[in-house]
């Protein structure tokens, strides 16, 4: 793979950014775009955003023959890196359950895809560009000197829920019997909302929801079938030679425009006995995950319950490290801590049966994850949240939101806390197809 190092402005950072989306929508090409991903500590990426475009090779998972040693066998045949999107139904590969509800997004269990060409734009503003081969230089050119730019569409849509408020009702009162009964502790419940028979200008949409929300984990992708928006603000799991870390969001207020209201938000969320208590559930899970892959003593909590404004939400979160063991593949580390505790419950494994019986539709990629693998073998992934799943097909666009019940939650808090998180979605799509 061959590699030069450039120094750009930010005007022409930019305007190669948007060049290669739009070479890569105009082409019908494979393209990620990982931006703005940063561990919230002292260490960070060296990079801002990285772009993979023109597929090399792909997995797919064959719902007929999957094998979890063909996924590894490919992460191990090619020493480029590769990109990866992992659906929340990969649980029934790991445990003993089952997912039979609508699915009109049939987005793969997992698709992992090997990019010819990849963009890197690095913290000290050099950018580095991976090809594989005199095609794929040529195709570099065409990008640098792309010059056309995608317009916004206006059509009309409506953007209906597969579950009504009577219907969240039923479900969160079964939910709160189950945790009397001491089936659960804590479930993360989600409903769906989607546009059927739209026409998606994806570009402008997913710069639409960036403007509207902060976020540390946005992915942005092209696929074969599918067009992936991720506004993400939380991490699942990361890997820098034998450390691993994972950074569970659970507890969210609105946030304010106004300085002082926000920070009287701030401190209630810090305060709130109920969401320290979704935190802490979610913290307790992924020190039990990490447990089995991790040298004994080494799991501890280094941040705990700390507080992040998001632009439109106000969420905490805690910061879980350890150090893996000796020769840990990514498929042992992926049977260990997924799926991600804060989008499950506890006990998970019962909150994922319950899930299956109360919600109305399949996650299929929300409640997944997405990330890379270097050739190294470390790792970034995010959480699939925040996040519209648009299927080319069939022209139906997706996204859920959710939120977590405990005993001590009340019905009509935690569903004004699901639409709240719906509202950027729906204000951003409304936007796009208004022209704004």
């Amino acid at each position: 793979m061959i590699k030069y190092l450039k120094n750009l402005d930010g005007k022409d950072v930019a305007r190669l950014r948007q060049n290669i989306l739009e070479w890569s929508k105009a082409h019908d090409e494979y393209c990620t775009l990982f931006e703005n991903i940063a561990i919230r500590s002292n260490e960070e990426n060296q990079f801002i955003w990285k772009i993979g475009v023109v597929c090399q090779s792909e997995y797919l998972y064959d719902p007929h023959d999957f094998q979890l040693t063909k996924f590894e066998e490919y992460l191990q045949s090619k020493e480029n890196e590769k990109f990866c999107f992992i659906s929340y139904d990969l649980k029934n590969n790991f445990e003993n359950l089952t997912s039979e509800n609508d699915d009109k997004t049939s987005f793969p269990i997992i698709l992992a895809w090997e990019p010819q060409i990849l963009f890197i734009y690095n913290i000290d503003r050099t950018l580095e560009i991976h090809y594989t081969n005199e095609k794929s230089q040529q195709q570099v050119v065409a990008i640098l000197n792309w010059n056309r730019r995608t317009n916004k569409l206006a059509e009309d849509a409506e953007i209906k829920t597969k579950t009504s408020k009577l219907e969240y009702q039923q479900a969160f009162d079964k939910i709160t019997n189950y945790i009397k009964k001491g089936d659960l502790f804590e479930l993360n419940f989600c409903k769906e909302f989607y546009v059927n028979d739209i026409n998606v200008e994806s570009i402008a949409l997913y710069e639409i929801m960036k403007g509207r929300t902060q976020a540390n984990f946005c992915v942005y992708a092209q696929l074969k079938n599918h067009i992936v928006i991720c506004i993400s603000p939380e991490r699942f799991i990361t890997k820098k030679g034998n450390t691993i870390l994972s950074q569970p969001i659970k507890g969210t207020k609105k946030s304010s425009s106004n300085q002082k209201e926000k920070q009287e938000f701030i401190q209630q969320l810090r305060d709130s006995p109920k969401d320290r208590a979704e935190n802490t559930m979610a913290v307790d899970v992924v020190r039990n995950d990490f447990s089995k892959i991790c040298v004994p003593g080494t799991v501890h909590v280094p941040n705990f319950c700390d507080v992040v404004d998001y632009g439109n939400v106000i969420q905490m979160f805690s910061t879980i490290v350890g150090e893996l063991k000796p020769n840990i593949s990514f498929i042992e580390i992926l049977r260990a801590v997924f799926p991600m505790a804060s989008m499950t419950g506890a006990p998970k494994i019962r909150a994922m049966e319950i899930i299956e019986e109360l919600e109305s539709s399949k996650r299929g990629l929300y409640s997944g994850t997405i990330g890379y693998i270097l050739p190294n073998g470390d790792f970034d992934f995010n959480v699939v949240i925040r996040s519209i799943i648009y299927n080319r097909k069939n022209r139906y666009l997706s996204f859920h939101t959710g939120g977590a019940i405990t005993i001590q939650s009340q019905m009509e808090e935690e569903y004004k806390e699901t639409e709240l998180k719906a509202s950027s979605l729906i204000l951003s799509i409304q936007d796009l197809l208004t022209g704004k």
